[in-house]
């Protein structure tokens, strides 16, 4: 544990530098979700209980009031959100030693991330993104340290960590069964490939499964279990409704929807006249009443408004596959390649994104963006490289049964995958970029692996050999006066 401690008091001190030279002046920062938040919060210390129907889980309404005391006082959330920075940045350390079981490694990927400056500036802002992240570093730094120690109080402490992920942000309800399941399917593999018999899990792994469920189920399960006696629905929020709406409210989409719907084409194309631009694209905030009211119109049941508005877009879903699936395919790709510093830099979302209106000074605020600017053109080789190394993984965990890094990298890569798919299937909207910052470690710790790996399959002799030919190409080119680089 010593030779840990070097390099941990190097991150601290790091993350603490720079957080008190970008944040010293800087104040609380409220965008569009904030209120809701605060909204919850108040409901929460007041009545016990969130309001129902709940359009946020009680993570981080809780996680606002435990800072402030009796009181929701913001400053008191944006010093603990740096906090929890300071705690994730030395959790992705130990998460990328335990992967890449390099030290150098370990602490390039968190140096690196206390360069992400969406990540730091989020920090300032009341939403649940910091938070977010510090519990899904904290579930893949826990299972590593259960794959590796195989005791059940660090089963316990994984299916925890992931238990509150879910309840702060539902989407990361996935995580716990996602893990169990490809436990379960490698422990049976290894079963078969000994020849054993039926691949049957051995009764060890039952328990360590059992124990990285057993939080979730009674966590998750009783929240779901409250809401259904208050609100009488099964289910840990609303959202899924006016956030897939976003999707019907595409001109590509609402434009062509088919007769049986037209009473919600005519609420759409209604709203859309009143617009000074042609076939605008229509959000959920503007078209959930009108399209509420265009099914009571037309005798359709409206029991609950998410479920309506859910309904409504898988009707259009399946009325037009096609222009569904070409814009599932564009905010794909926006997902996978967008990236802005936004939130905690400016105040508010109404604040003009100049200079003069940012919470840093000029020098910094001139750093920022030439930071924003190298994430930015990065960024989307990372987010693809995460995903292509999902066979890889899964390839390596098969030839190398009892090695724990192969699974845990193939676990964390194909749940990024299953949260990319899923929240671009259900939310169009232009913030995605907000959506993948928690997985910035993930992503990270995963892509050096994969580089890791691929550089023991060439070997020293192929690596040295790539080096001097691209040393060789960058003199000749200098010689020549191109000044051009070998892999452009």
């Amino acid at each position: 544990m010593l030779r840990h401690l070097t390099p941990v008091l190097l991150l601290i001190f790091a993350a603490v530098a720079i957080r008190v030279l970008v944040a010293t002046k800087a104040e609380p920062a409220l965008f569009w979700d904030s209120a809701s938040y605060l909204d919850c919060a108040n409901y929460l210390h007041t009545h016990g209980h969130l309001p129902q129907p709940g359009i946020r889980t009680f993570g981080y309404p809780l996680f606002i009031l435990l800072c402030g005391g009796p009181k929701i006082i913001l400053t008191r959330v944006v010093l603990a959100q740096q906090i929890l920075g300071i705690v994730t940045i030395v959790l992705s350390y130990v998460l990328a030693f335990h992967i890449t079981a390099k030290r150098w490694i370990a602490l390039s990927v968190a140096l690196l991330l206390c360069c992400a400056p969406d990540v730091l500036f989020m920090e300032l802002t009341i939403y649940s993104e910091t938070v977010t992240t510090l519990l899904l570093v904290g579930s893949f730094a826990a299972l590593a340290w259960a794959l590796s120690a195989r005791r059940t109080s660090a089963w316990l402490l994984a299916g925890g960590v992931m238990a509150l992920a879910a309840v702060t942000r539902p989407v990361f309800i996935i995580l716990a069964p996602l893990t169990a399941l490809v436990l379960l399917l490698f422990d049976m593999y290894e079963n078969y490939a000994k020849g054993e018999g039926l691949p049957f899990p051995t009764s060890a792994r039952i328990q360590h499964i059992s124990a990285l469920l057993a939080l979730p189920i009674f966590i998750v399960g009783s929240y779901v279990g409250i809401n259904t006696f208050l609100d009488g629905h099964p289910r840990l929020a609303v959202g899924k409704g006016f956030s897939s709406l976003n999707y019907v409210g595409l001109p590509s989409i609402y434009t062509r929807l088919p007769e049986s719907m037209s009473h919600i084409r005519t609420a759409y194309t209604n709203q859309a006249s009143q617009t000074k631009e042609p076939n605008p694209r229509l959000g959920w905030g503007i078209m959930l009443q009108p399209v509420l009211q265009a099914r009571q119109t037309a005798h359709e049941a409206v029991k609950d408004w998410d479920d309506a508005a859910y309904d409504v877009f898988k009707s259009a879903v399946l009325a037009n596959p096609t222009a569904y699936l070409r814009e599932w395919r564009h905010v794909f790709s926006e997902f996978m390649s967008s990236y802005f510093v936004w939130f905690g830099l400016f105040r508010s979302n109404d604040t003009p994104q100049q200079c003069e209106q940012a919470q840093v000074s000029a020098p910094i605020y001139a750093a920022v963006r030439g930071l924003e600017s190298i994430w930015r053109s990065s960024q989307p080789a990372w987010n693809y490289l995460a995903l292509f190394g999902v066979p890889v993984f899964i390839l390596f965990a098969l030839r190398h049964p009892h090695d724990p890094r192969h699974k845990m990298l193939f676990i964390m890569t194909t749940a990024f995958t299953l949260y990319a798919l899923l929240n671009t299937a259900v939310e169009p909207s232009l913030g995605q970029a907000r959506y993948r910052m928690p997985w910035t470690t993930i992503i990270i710790v995963a892509d050096a692996a994969f580089l890791m790996y691929v550089l023991r399959l060439l070997g020293r002799r192929a690596i040295s050999a790539l080096s001097m030919w691209c040393v060789c190409h960058l003199c000749h080119s200098a010689k020549a006066g191109t000044g051009s680089c070998p892999w452009l």
